[in-house]
């Protein structure tokens, strides 16, 4: 076991020692039994208080190692390029991006492409085509064209869009960022949407930059549960904008889910993402992902009797045993 790992597993036993006033050899003995019987990894154990749970519940949680079988088993490895590698993502779903968009080169042609693309689009957002490097937001101008080029091209941020507005509710929780709505699909049923708010003036809204997530009521369109961030705050309210999270209706939800459900039947060989969409006038595809992220899905403060999403993804599973 290497030393960062330790030191992490570490972290995870005085965390449950301090709530739950069990001694170090039961806690590692437990780590052990939910990664051997449940596939739950450390970061599983300690984020959805597995702790704290019966068999029962356990048996509820999607945790990581059933996350990854999911994966492999219902994405087609030789489809997935479509959503983890912006150069195929873009043409094939350029009809639901509602946006301008642009590869550059390093040539003289890109360059001119480029310099075209800045004098059309005053603000743009520049990505990296495997979705590894962190966007960033220009607002280039006569001056600093070729200066923002050269440094996309050596940061390797080949993906230029420009940047995208968004309805005035959404914007009103934070108009200093898009405010996106995530939804994990499987078998084209829409298993869970999570609003994810931008916070503290940033322009992205990633849970890394200080941003927060809440549930959304599949049903009814409401957020009927606290926001939560990265550092395990809540929040009823937006602290910077004094709007109200909790109770928060999505504008035009029926017609999203609709959006969301013809995005499934794009790539029929990939039947589990994640999905980030916003709404301006009508719904727009930011990105998508053949490997969502589990975490957000059922965190303590978002659960119900302990109850973990597992048995809704079984619900939508296909049948024959499976």
């Amino acid at each position: 076991m290497g030393k960062r790992v330790q030191e992490k597993l570490s972290t995870i036993v005085k965390e449950v020692k301090k709530e739950t006033g069990k001694n170090k050899i039961s806690i590692l003995l437990d780590i052990m039994n939910c990664k051997n019987k449940y596939q739950a990894n450390n970061l599983d154990y300690l984020a959805f208080q597995m702790y704290k749970l019966n068999n029962k519940e356990r048996d509820t949680i999607l945790t990581n190692g059933i996350n990854e079988i999911l994966i492999k088993k219902y994405n087609n490895e030789e489809y997935t390029t479509y959503f983890d590698n912006r150069e195929q993502f873009l043409p094939k779903f350029h009809r639901y991006l509602l946006r301008d968009y642009l590869i550059i080169n390093d040539n003289e042609e890109s360059y001119q492409e480029f310099n075209a693309f800045c004098k059309t689009h005053p603000s743009i957002i520049a990505k990296s085509p495997n979705n590894l490097s962190k966007p960033l937001i220009y607002k280039p101008n006569n001056k600093t064209i070729k200066k923002i080029y050269n440094e996309l091209l050596e940061k390797k941020l080949t993906i230029i869009e420009e940047t995208t507005k968004q309805c005035n509710e959404l914007s009103k929780l934070h108009p200093y960022s898009i405010n996106t709505i995530k939804f994990i699909t499987l078998n084209n049923n829409i298993i869970a949407a999570y609003l994810v708010i931008g916070n503290n003036k940033k322009e992205l809204n990633n849970l890394e930059e200080s941003g927060m997530f809440a549930p959304i009521n599949l049903d009814t369109g409401i957020i009927d549960y606290l926001a939560i961030d990265n550092k395990g705050e809540t929040y009823d309210k937006h602290l910077l904008t004094n709007e109200s999270i909790l109770w928060f209706t999505i504008p035009k939800w029926p017609r999203l889910k609709r959006f969301v459900t013809s995005l499934t039947n794009e790539v029929k060989e990939v039947k589990y993402v994640e999905w980030n969409i916003s709404l301006d006038n009508d719904p727009y595809l930011i990105s998508a992902s053949s490997k969502p992220n589990h975490y957000l899905y059922q965190l303590p403060i978002h659960r119900q009797d302990n109850t973990g999403i597992l048995p809704l993804f079984q619900k939508y599973m296909n049948k024959k045993g499976e």
